[in-house]
């Protein structure tokens, strides 16, 4: 008897356990949660990097030529942006924020689009920023508020020719785009450290952590059903890109410690369209942009496959 009271209490103790990490993972990546703009800057010259150009920034934006913009996602919510035109050119980068973060985490990626001829749009993902929400989906339906921005741009420049750039979060939402049909104007698209899915980025989180995922699984697609009716199959990058035809360039740190660097093959071998493989050696999640060259590159990849 003892050694069943023992057993179901170990029973009991292991599931408190992972109902435990269900909670941490839900409220990590699904709620209304304003991130660090720190975050990840483990790096001290990255950090001193970001600190001294900072205000740099903040000044080139507040003298940027700018037109605040908000539309309505499909369900109901009041979504923020901003529109930044210097250039006069048909060329527009469409920013896509990662998870938690906000329109005002671009403003190094603004700044130097800007010197290479670019206009921006910009916008606080739902439940993020000056967005309503208290939940976001980790692209899901982020994916939809992207295509309503798109739309929202090509209404206002009908020529533009456009480039959808996304970091983390952001970038898993441009690949779940790109498995719909886009409005002409949308040209190329580059994904900075995306999960290859929700699924698999997950899995290896838990794993670092010397805990099995597969337990979890079944749970957690309870979760997020009944929270937010999604499911995993729904942040399935892979899936989407099995459908696209836009160019698209991959970028991923090689140290990446929130999303598995083996997430950037994944996606480049699923999607179907023109591809580029551009693997930033030593760099951490979403640091890849502090790399020489970053954005040269991308601006050649963007030439390149006109």
């Amino acid at each position: 008897m003892k050694k069943e009271v023992r057993n179901t209490l170990l029973g009991l103790s292991v599931a408190a356990g992972y109902t435990a990490v269900l909670e941490n993972v839900f409220r990590k990546y699904f709620k209304r949660n304003p991130l660090d703009r720190n975050a990840f800057l483990e790096d001290e010259k990255i950090r001193e990097f970001v600190e001294v150009n900072r205000p740099v920034e903040e000044k080139w934006f507040k003298e940027a030529r700018k037109t605040w913009l908000d539309l309505r996602s499909y369900d109901g919510l009041k979504l923020h942006g901003v529109l930044i035109e210097n250039n006069t050119t048909d060329n527009y980068i469409i920013y896509s924020h990662g998870n938690n973060a906000g329109l005002m985490f671009g403003l190094n990626a603004f700044m130097n689009f800007d010197k290479l001829g670019y206009n921006i749009l910009a916008f606080d993902h739902r439940a993020c920023g000056e967005s309503e929400g208290q939940y976001n989906t980790m692209g899901k339906y982020e994916s939809l508020d992207l295509i309503a921005w798109i739309n929202k741009l090509a209404e206002l420049r009908p020529e533009c020719n456009i480039t959808l750039y996304g970091v983390s979060m952001g970038a898993a939402s441009i690949c779940l785009a790109l498995g719909t049909k886009l409005p002409y104007n949308v040209k190329h698209a580059v994904s900075d450290c995306a999960f290859s899915s929700f699924k698999d980025m997950a899995k290896y989180q838990i794993e670092l952590k010397g805990m099995s995922f597969q337990p979890l699984f079944a749970t957690f697609e309870l979760f997020l059903k009944a929270r937010l009716n999604i499911s995993m199959k729904d942040l399935d990058c892979k899936e989407a890109l099995k459908e696209n035809t836009v160019p698209i360039m991959f970028i991923h740190g090689t140290k990446d410690s929130m999303v598995d660097f083996e997430c950037m093959k994944r996606l480049y071998n699923s999607t179907a369209g023109k591809k580029k493989y551009y693997p930033v050696e030593g760099a951490d999640h979403a640091q890849c942009r502090f790399a020489k060259n970053y954005y040269l590159n991308i601006d050649r990849f963007i030439k390149d496959s006109i």
